[in-house]
């Protein structure tokens, strides 16, 4: 991001006042910076509003992201409805589009204190977020075909593996994500197109506010679109349980999660597989996208995907248990 795109805060105050929200601003917090955007809590006299200025998006993208979130708060799932103004959804700031949001009180809950309870009152509402339709399904992204992903991933490491020395750290991890992936492109990758869902896309604990142990908001709904529910289901369940280690045994704490999951969504063991083969090949993303020559901070990733793997046949293990 230019230097000149950055919010001077001052500036970006006297604009919200006068041109968008028409009132003085008490105050104003920048709570967080994601990867494409910036967030403000803005207090105004009677009330408090969240501002998101996403930089790096077109407007297209802007759009898109509003018109979810007005379907969700119609379809009454739990997240901050969009405000509109003088009527307009989002608006321009220098180079940048943003959109103001209703305030919802709540945080994330930390790994070890996300209860049984809390589970089920998550997998509750996510049984509604299912069962959403949008009219304009321009908007949604497409499902990815992860057998195309596998057989790219496997072409990438190779280009890779010709790339290290023999018998060195890089070559050693790089041969057993080669035989991960062959065993991958062995499971299923695929289910019928009409068993597709619409999914979050980055469904864990840190994505859903709580107050006083009651469920308050849904966030971060930039990758909604189609794909498989199990995906989204087992990604929550190895991002809460991976945080969890230090308070219990995540093995233990994985299995329960798990055990609650297959009950709760009655899914055939081939569609969990789908789900925990195509979540696996996002974690792998960061490492086959581009071949490369391996570097210190690719053998770290490496040596962090074969960590993971060994929890990918842990989870497999359990879905056989469960399921067949």
């Amino acid at each position: 991001m230019n230097k000149k795109d950055i919010p001077q805060i001052d500036d970006f105050i006297q604009f919200l006042s006068n041109d968008i929200l028409k009132t003085p601003i008490i105050s104003i917090y920048q709570f967080k910076r994601g990867a494409s955007s910036f967030n403000y809590l803005v207090t105004l006299k009677d009330k408090k509003l969240l501002v998101k200025l996403a930089w790096k998006h077109k407007k297209e993208g802007v759009e898109r992201l509003v018109k979810i979130i007005k379907t969700l708060a119609q379809n009454n799932i739990p997240t901050a409805n969009v405000i509109s103004f003088q009527n307009n959804s989002i608006f321009s700031y220098k180079n940048s589009y943003g959109f103001v949001l209703e305030y919802i009180d709540g945080k994330s809950l930390p790994a070890c204190k996300v209860q049984k309870k809390h589970l089920y009152e998550i997998l509750n509402m996510y049984k509604s977020f299912q069962k959403i339709s949008f009219e304009d399904e321009k908007i949604l992204i497409p499902a990815y075909d992860f057998k195309i992903l596998q057989e790219e991933y496997l072409k990438n490491c190779n280009i890779m593996l010709e790339k290290t020395t023999p018998f060195s750290l890089s070559n050693f991890l790089l041969k057993m994500c080669q035989k991960e992936l062959q065993k991958i492109g062995e499971s299923p990758l695929k289910i019928e197109e009409k068993q597709k869902n619409i999914i979050h896309g980055d469904f864990h604990h840190n994505n859903i506010l709580f107050k006083e142990n009651k469920l308050q908001s849904f966030l971060d709904f930039e990758d909604v679109g189609y794909g498989y529910a199990t995906e989204d289901l087992l990604r929550f369940a190895l991002c809460l349980t991976a945080r969890q280690h230090l308070f219990y045994p995540s093995k233990k704490s994985l299995i329960n999660c798990i055990d609650i999951l297959t009950t709760e969504f009655s899914y055939s063991y081939e569609k969990w597989m789908v789900g925990l083969n195509s979540f696996t090949l996002q974690k792998m993303k960061k490492v086959f996208v581009k071949p490369r020559t391996p570097s210190i901070d690719l053998t770290k990733k490496l040596i962090q995907l074969i960590v993971f793997m060994r929890k990918y046949h842990f989870v497999k293990s359990i879905l056989k248990k469960k399921i067949l």
